[in-house]
Formats: C-alpha cells, structure tokens, sequence
C-alpha cells in the first residue's frame, strides 16, 4: 500500500471511531435527528466521487433547511469552499461537514467526512487542448485529436459540412466561411458543451483572378491572333468583380473590344484591371491584329498614314530609370532613310570571338541599365574597343543613332544563354491557332493548348519543373508541317526561368541606352529602325523580335517591362518594316504646323496649354502624290495608359 493512501485510510478509520462515539448528538426528540439522517444521505448523494474542477458545498438542504459547515482535511486537493487549488494537485480530497438542525427548540448534529478523488486535467483544459489544435483560419485538411485523456471523451461536429467535414476535411469555398465547431466534452457521465468559432478560408484574391482569367480566356480572349471584334466582359458576378479595359492602341482594339485592321500587322497590349473588393491587379492580353489582304497601293498607303497619325495620344514615361523621357509623346513619321549607324568595331578577341552566327534567326533587345548621363551609345562602343570582356552586343543605341561594335553576322556574347543554339523540334502537336498557349505537363512535358507533346521540358534544378518555371516572356514556337515546333529550351539557374537557345549563336544583340537626360522614346524610334532592316535583310518575322527576357529570365529590357511598351514598340517595328518594304522608292515629307511637334514627329516635354498637334505629310509614290492633313488630340492629363 502506498504511503499517501495510508494515511488516507488512517484518518477515515480514525474519522469513523469518532463518529462512533459521538456521530449524532441525541435529544428527547426523535424528529430532528431523523432530519439530520436525510440531511446527512443527501450530501453523500450530493457530493461527487471524482471531480475534475470546483464542486459546490451545500450549507444547507433546499427543503429540509438546517446547516452545514464544511473543513478540508486536505487543502492542497479541495479548499474547505469546495475549490481547487491553481497549482492543480491530484489526489484524494477529505471534506468534513457538520450537520446542525433544530426544531421546536431542539438540536441535533451530525458530523462525517466525504471522499473526493481530485483529478486533472480540468474541463477548461481539455477545452484548450482541442480547440488549440485549429489553427486561427482553417485552410488545410486536420486530423481531429479528441483523445487528450483517458478520463474524457470528446464528440464533435461542424456546422457547415459543406466546408469543414465532421472527419476534418477542409473543402474550399468560394469565399471566407464562418463556422461553428459545436463538442461536448463528457467526464464521470457529466457532460458540457462548447462552441469554437473558426474561419474557413475561400479562394484568395490571386485564385479568384486566376479562375477570371481562364474564363476570359476560354469565353472571350481565345486567341493571341484577331481579325474581328472581341466581347470585353465587365463583370463576374460569382466573386463580385469588375474588370476595366484599358488599351496601348485604342485607334487598333478600343477598350470595349472594337477593331480596326491595318495594311501589316498591328500589336496592342490590353489590360483588364481586376478588381475584388479592397484588390485589384491587371491581366494582360498581348494581341496581334492581322493585316487586311487585297488593297491596292493607294490603300496601303493611307492605311500607313492613319496609323502614324493617331486621333489621340496619351503621355509617355519610362518609370524603370530616373529622367530617361524628354518628350510628351511622338507621332512615328516614317521617312524613307536607313536607320543611322556609326562604325566603331572592336578587335577580335575577348569578348569577340569572331565566330560567325550558326543563323541569323532572332533579334535580341537589351537596355544597359547604365543611367549615367555618360553612358551614352558611343561610350558603350568604346568601351569595347578598350577590352570590355564580360559582355559585348553588336549594336548600342541612343537618342543620336546606333553604334555598332560587331557585325550582324558575328556571336556576341549578350543573351545569357551560353552556347545553346537555336533548333526547331516537332513537338508532335497538330496546330490549331498560330500563337498556342505553352504550359507543362505534371510529369514535365509541354503540353500546347493542352494537348501533351513528346517533348521533356528541361528540370529546374534536381525537380520537375513546371508551368511558373518558363520565363515570362515565352518560348519561341512556329508552325511547321501542320505541327507546332518548338525552339531549344534549358534552365537558367542564374534567374530560375526555362528560356530559349539561340540568344548568342543565333542572334543580334541591341543594347539600348537609358543614360540620364536622354530621350528614350527617340531611342527607341532609332532602334524599330534598325531592327526593322535586319529583319528584312535575314527574312525575318517581327515575332523573331526577342527580350533578353526570353533567353535567360533576366528582366530585360527593363524601361520597356516597367512600362508594359514591349507591344508598343514591336508595333512600331512592323509600321517600319512595312513602310520599307511596300515604299521603296517613296518620299515621305512631314510638316508640323505645331510649335510643340517638330517634323520628325517628336512631341515637346512640357506642352502646356496645347490640347492637339497639326500637321501635314505629303507623298510621293511613282507617279503619285499624295497630301494629307492630320490633327492629334493630346491626353495630357494621363500620365500612362495603363494601372501599375
């Protein structure tokens, strides 16, 4: 027998010889000790065997009357109020009452001690222990723990099954849900009820936009490619969203979807800014709007001529560097010259290995991301031709024109991709539309348009990579044989990205100069040209116009990504190339009759009270002359046609 229940069992044989002796004081009255009896069953039916909390300590009998004291003979388990003690002890609890009842003047006493097994752990804490297992949203499955101790049970259930199952399982809804985890605890046949309030977690605001987004795209948005009107939805009442269009062109697609179609190809950025509740983001739709077919000279002409001489043009910044815009705006006057090129060739060697190109397939843009107002196109040529040999490109480009390093024939090391060459593999996919959607597949294989080829995507690292791994300007992609073909791919481990081959053996690199006080509009306007006569030079297409982006992930070129130009600039690209190929032998002659537009079509920084531009171009074609006059609108109070 253990010590403790020793001395237990010594006061109740010593408790019980007392009692014995003197356990109810006798009178001439039989009737108040017959009372004191009953008083004396009940508590013993009263008091519990074993708690697991405070208990309540009658002083007296609900009908009978009479009074009753109590003293702990063990006040480290049950106080002489029936109270635990915080530090909690276990154990046998001895608690001595005292019966006085009086009647007609006469008195009778009882006095007996009752046994009371203390245990732990409390309701409270049990409670504790099961509700601390949620976490404060749910948003996983849980495997309900209920079994915190051998003398409780615990049954629970949820109040919406529909989004937290009664076996624990997290269903998401498509908002946040509020619950009720409705348990009873039981202990020694008592039991007690709770209820724990909890969230369960709805889509958030990303997934929202990701379901949107693929239903714009299976619903509205279906191709890259388009020659008719498109229908812009405004609303998806499932999440309450509204989506606001907004256009790089609206003079090619307007923000309600209408479209008009030019002599080449055109390329407009739209932005659908989504917005739930508090949030908002933009989905962004790279589109391409094919030529009209079947015009004569005359129409192609004053087709080139509306999409030079725009009806309204916004403000244009570059944010990525500071003071890289010095215009409003420009008008894209297209005149019959070659792009401006100044030799300054750096010796072979270093950083110029003097290979030739395996092809001439694609044209790489960079900028320098140099913003010193020194680092200008002939500073990064003569950096060059002074040994420069961690990097080299074939053409830096500024607001004066292009500097050329290395000739368009020859690999220069600017594309990050090391010596992977351009290679177009049939993926085994029938083609459906020219531009498909490329995603990966769970066991790593392409997938295009959802269809699986037969092609292994490169691994990110030691795993299987998936559709977030390929950079985010794409993978190169034609049509060949009726199948899709794509480009070589590999993972940069520099950015992380599954990119394209073919950037250093297989392309030009143009470096675009972002030096402070620079125009970087102008800039631009000086490489659409150039790039413009390589593509025609190697029979190439505008979509073999590439970022840096595109062969290593690198956010590259930087102004143009910040700004979301990218369209805008290869749709300044196609109006050069066309121009050049449909008016050889035309003159082109602009005339401003603005103070604030010069007659290249550069727009002043600060405009100032001028709301429009008028201008004149004649041209001469042949036999043909052709005078237009054209008045722009200028948006002055937008700062970008776009929500960052």
């Amino acid at each position: 027998m253990n010590f403790k229940k020793g001395i237990v069992l010594f006061l109740l044989i010593g408790l019980f010889f007392l009692g014995g002796c003197n356990n109810t004081e006798k009178v001439s009255n039989e009737k108040p000790t017959e009372e004191v009896k009953k008083i004396e069953t009940w508590i013993k039916e009263t008091i519990p065997s074993i708690t697991n909390e405070d208990i309540v300590l009658p002083i007296t009998h609900p009908e009978l009357g009479g009074t009753i004291e109590w003293d702990s003979l063990t006040p480290e388990f049950l106080t002489s109020e029936g109270k635990k003690p915080q530090d909690g002890k276990s154990g046998d609890a001895l608690l001595q009452y005292t019966i006085t009842y009086t009647e007609k003047e006469e008195t009778a006493t009882a006095s007996d001690v009752v046994l009371v097994q203390v245990v732990n752990p409390t309701f409270a804490d049990i409670s504790l222990r099961f509700e601390n297992q949620f976490s404060p949203i749910i948003n996983r499955d849980y495997n309900v723990k209920v079994d915190f101790d051998d003398n409780y049970t615990i049954t629970w259930e949820s109040s919406n099954t529909s989004v937290f199952t009664n076996e624990g399982k997290y269903v998401k809804p498509e908002n946040n849900e509020t619950i009720n985890i409705n348990y009873v605890i039981t202990f020694n046949s008592v039991e007690k009820s709770f209820s724990l309030e909890k969230v369960v977690e709805g889509k958030t605001f990303f997934e929202k936009v990701d379901e949107i987004t693929s239903w714009i795209n299976e619903n509205y948005i279906t191709e890259k490619e388009v020659d008719a009107a498109i229908t812009l939805p405004t609303k998806y009442e499932k999440f309450n969203a509204t989506i606001t269009w907004t256009s790089s062109n609206v003079g090619v697609v307007s923000s309600d979807g209408k479209i008009k179609q030019f002599a080449f190809e055109r390329y407009v950025t739209l932005l659908g800014n989504v917005q739930i509740g508090d949030y908002e983001t933009n989905l962004e739709y790279n589109l391409v709007i094919t030529p009209l077919t079947g015009l004569t000279e005359e129409q192609k002409l004053l087709s080139l001529l509306d999409a030079i001489a725009v009806s309204n043009l916004p403000r244009l910044t570059f944010t990525a560097y500071g003071d890289i815009t010095q215009s409003y705006n420009f008008l894209p006057f297209y005149v019959n010259e070659k792009a401006t090129v100044y030799e300054y060739f750096m010796n072979v060697g270093g950083s110029r290995p003097g290979e030739t190109l395996e092809s001439l397939e694609f044209v790489t843009i960079h900028d320098t991301a140099n913003t010193a107002s020194s680092a200008d196109g002939l500073t990064h040529a003569k950096l060059l031709q002074n040994g420069y040999d961690r990097a080299s490109w074939n053409f830096a480009i500024d607001e004066t024109g292009a500097y050329q390093s290395i000739p368009v024939g020859e690999v220069a090391w600017h594309a990050g991709d090391g010596r992977n060459n351009f290679n177009l593999t049939d993926t085994g996919v029938k083609a459906t539309v020219k531009y498909p959607t490329l995603t990966i597949t769970e066991d790593g294989y392409y997938a295009l348009n959802g269809v699986r080829s037969n092609i292994a995507a490169p691994k990110a690292g030691a795993r299987l990579a998936t559709t977030e791994d390929i950079t985010p300007s794409g993978i190169y992609i034609e049509i060949r044989n009726g199948n899709y073909y794509i480009n070589t791919t590999y993972y940069n481990t520099d950015y992380g990205y599954i990119s394209n081959g073919g950037g250093n053996h297989n392309s030009v690199g143009i470096e675009t100069c972002v030096n402070e006080g620079s125009d970087y509009a102008t800039t631009l306007r000086h490489t659409a040209k150039l790039v413009a006569e390589i593509l025609i030079q190697g029979n190439l297409s505008v979509d073999r116009v590439m970022q840096h982006n595109n062969f290593s992930g690198k956010p590259c070129p930087l102004a143009m990504r910040t700004t979301k130009y990218w369209y805008n600039f290869l749709d300044l690209v196609s109006l050069e190339k066309f121009a050049k190929t449909a008016f050889q032998d035309a003159t082109f002659t602009w005339t401003s009759q603005s103070d604030i537009l010069d007659n290249t079509g550069k727009i002043k920084e600060v405009i100032g009270n001028n709301t429009e531009v008028s201008y004149s171009v004649t041209v001469n074609y042949g036999t043909n002359s052709l005078t237009k006059q054209y008045t722009t609108k200028l948006n002055k109070w937008r700062k970008k046609w776009y929500n960052k």
